[in-house]
């Protein structure tokens, strides 16, 4: 990930993940909501679009660690930007 200065390891769960691509994310959504393990998950799940324009959906794993769903395409079918964040020095 791109970022500076570095995070502290305690904050860093949600910038250093995985990414998943679906094809489409409301299918992926009903997909987990059927599974016997949603009934444990306590976080609330809904699909965002971000600042790339794709739409994502975030998991988390007990320790805060994040598993991010993510469309291929664009919201506008523009290309996506990958980082507003600078290059690290």
């Amino acid at each position: 990930m791109l970022y500076d200065p570095l995070l502290a390891p305690t904050a860093r769960g949600t910038r250093h993940h995985i990414c998943r691509e679906v094809p489409e994310m409301d299918a992926a959504l009903a997909d987990l909501k059927q599974r016997p393990g949603i009934c444990s998950y306590t976080r609330p799940l809904g699909i965002r679009t971000e600042v790339n324009r794709r739409r994502h959906l975030n998991l988390f794993d007990p320790d805060g660690t994040r598993t991010e769903l993510m469309e291929p395409t664009t919201v506008d079918g523009k290309r996506g930007i990958s980082s507003p964040d600078p290059p690290p020095h």
